[in-house]
């Protein structure tokens, strides 16, 4: 749904666009509540679609976006050029919508609790002052030697290695 304030807020505010889900806490049915979160001149969070869906999928993302676009007629897709998002939002939902020619950022909260999953508690503290490196380099060459050292640290973690170079691939 979008109300007439979210409409507002999505023609003036949508050419960088947050999409996320959640079903923990306060959304006791674990239905996913789905939302087009943007940004004010003023730096404060507004809404700009809303949306209960059965499951977290790629179909229930692309039917929100789709959504949104239709019920606001004057935003184009081409105004977004940013879209940020947790992993389950991929280059090819945002094609199958229109946006792909939009920047697709990944969020720190949601890429670390992945690495922490993948790695295991120990391996994921032992080496969090690198990872936190890697997500906080100023420049380009900071991150190369960053992602190297996780590369060459660790001789016997296979999986130190591959979430090296899936952070490489999501730059």
């Amino acid at each position: 749904w979008m109300t007439s304030v979210m409409r507002s807020n999505f023609e003036r505010y949508s050419s960088s666009i947050c999409l996320d889900a959640m079903k923990r806490k306060t959304n006791i049915n674990l239905w996913p509540y789905m939302a087009i979160a943007l940004v004010d001149e003023m730096g404060r969070v507004c809404v700009g679609c809303e949306s209960l869906c059965i499951q977290e999928r790629h179909e229930a993302y692309e039917f929100v976006l789709s959504s949104a676009l239709m019920m606001a007629p004057k935003v184009s897709a081409q105004s977004i050029i940013s879209v940020y998002g947790d992993e389950f939002i991929t280059s090819k939902v945002l094609q199958t919508v229109g946006l792909g020619h939009a920047k697709l950022f990944y969020d720190h909260f949601h890429l670390k609790d992945n690495i922490e999953k993948a790695l295991g508690p120990d391996l994921y503290q032992q080496f969090l002052p690198r990872i936190n490196a890697v997500f906080y380099s100023k420049t380009e060459n900071d991150f190369d030697s960053n992602i190297s050292f996780l590369c060459n640290a660790c001789n016997s973690s296979s999986k130190l290695i591959d979430v090296a170079h899936e952070l490489k691939k999501k730059r």
